[in-house]
């Protein structure tokens, strides 16, 4: 298949179809909607909001090539029942301007296929849901025509018909509304027209992986090698360092699917993060760490990280962010958990990249803002709790320690991908 015409992705401001504006190529969109509204629809692309009047509201894509075969694909809302007439949804004329066909919901809500003199080639028996997202497609040449209409981004027809038709070449695809008649909270997405007789089906995202994790030696070259996929062709990659924040080493070929980096010093964590766009503006995130882990000693310290779990907990003292509540050296700046109950509330940090030890403990500096509180601080390796200690605790700030049992070091598989927990409840 060949896609020659796509309008999708984020990024398009309001009014980016106005009255009269008509071009060729890419540029080859047409629509009498004046100051309509970009809607979000999800992360995939944008939608036009269409007026709630009776006027003939059609986008359209012209100078198509003269198509002997041909494709199109949107999606639209319907929302309300059957019009007072007839709704266009695609509608394809050729050079000259002549109607080659026309697909159309009528006053009984409907779907029919038309052909050049306006004749009705088949019709549905069934009428379309309101209230719901529906994606058409229309493909023929050849001497028939196929249509499918899919609920949401469904892969099972809710409708589906072909007719014969003659094979006068399509050079204009209109999507819409052909005629005056008012539908209520009508939406379009996902343009697109194939010069192939085959179904386009629904946009597909793109998808990355950063590849996995890595522990690293001291001052090692780190290689990072991003995999992306999905409908469109990748058109870009942006690597970037999530932590540390500032002082981070110099990466090499950051906008190429493989990056590099020289490691630091042993204890160091590195997480970076790739960002894909593809063809048709929509992007794809992933992160990868990369872990260099200290020898020696039993304390494993807390990192200057933003932690995850319950919502609710918040930075006092005046840091922006947990990470540097965590990395400041007194009890001026904290992270608090919201007022306590009888339902635990947690968060969880990540701890320094470590090598395997025979002995080891934690360390977590404690206090409650007044009175007394339980608090259970557990130790955990990816998403598997390792260990779990609890803490009777008071508004007197106190540094706790907490040794590690033989039982929990031997079951642990990568001691560079620990967290530490604390839960409080009343």
């Amino acid at each position: 298949m060949s896609i020659i015409r796509k309008w999708s992705g984020d990024g398009l401001s309001a009014g980016a179809l106005t009255t009269g504006s008509v071009g060729t190529g890419d540029a080859a969109w047409s629509s009498v909607v004046a100051g309509h509204t970009i809607e979000a629809a999800g992360t995939r692309s944008p939608r036009i909001a269409v007026p709630d009047d009776a006027v003939a509201y059609y986008t359209r894509w012209l100078a198509l090539g003269n198509l002997s075969t041909w494709a199109a694909r949107y999606a639209f809302r319907w929302a309300s029942g059957a019009p007072g007439g007839s709704i266009g949804l695609i509608e394809a004329r050729d050079s000259a301007g002549n109607q080659v066909f026309r697909i159309e919901i009528n006053t009984s809500g409907l779907v029919r296929i038309r052909n050049a003199s306006a004749a009705t080639w088949s019709q549905t028996t069934g009428g379309l849901v309101a209230a719901q997202d529906y994606r058409v497609e229309v493909y023929g040449g050849s001497g028939t025509l196929n249509l499918r209409i899919y609920q949401g981004d469904s892969t099972t027809p809710y409708i589906s018909q072909s007719s014969a038709v003659e094979t006068a070449t399509v050079d204009e695809i209109r999507f819409g509304r052909h005629s005056g008649q008012t539908l209520t909270g009508e939406r379009r997405d996902d343009f697109a027209v194939s010069d192939t007789a085959a179904l386009i089906g629904p946009p597909i995202p793109p998808s990355v992986d950063a590849g996995p994790a890595q522990n690293v030696a001291a001052a090692a070259t780190v290689n990072l090698t991003a995999t992306a996929g999905g409908g469109g062709s990748i058109s870009s990659y942006a690597w970037t360092f999530v932590y540390p924040t500032s002082g981070a080493p110099t990466l090499t070929g950051a906008s190429t699917s493989s990056a590099s980096f020289t490691a630091g010093a042993a204890g160091n964590l590195y997480i970076l993060q790739c960002v894909v766009t593809d063809s048709e503006g929509a992007t794809a995130t992933d992160t990868v760490e990369v872990r260099v882990p200290v020898a020696g000693g039993t304390a494993i310290a807390p990192l200057p990280v933003n932690g995850s779990g319950s919502s609710g907990w918040t930075i006092g003292g005046g840091s922006s962010t947990e990470g540097a509540a965590l990395a400041d050296s007194n009890d001026a700046t904290y992270v608090a958990s919201p007022t306590v109950t009888g339902v635990e509330t947690a968060r969880r940090w990540r701890l320094s990249p470590s090598a395997a030890k025979t002995s080891g403990q934690v360390a977590v500096r404690l206090s409650t803002d007044s009175g007394t509180a339980n608090v259970t601080v557990r130790l955990v390796e990816g998403s598997t709790v390792r260990q779990t200690w609890t803490q009777a605790i008071t508004s007197v700030v106190t540094e706790y320690t907490f040794n590690l049992s033989s039982p929990a070091m031997a079951a642990i598989g990568d001691w560079a991908n620990l967290y530490v927990e604390v839960g409080a409840t009343s």
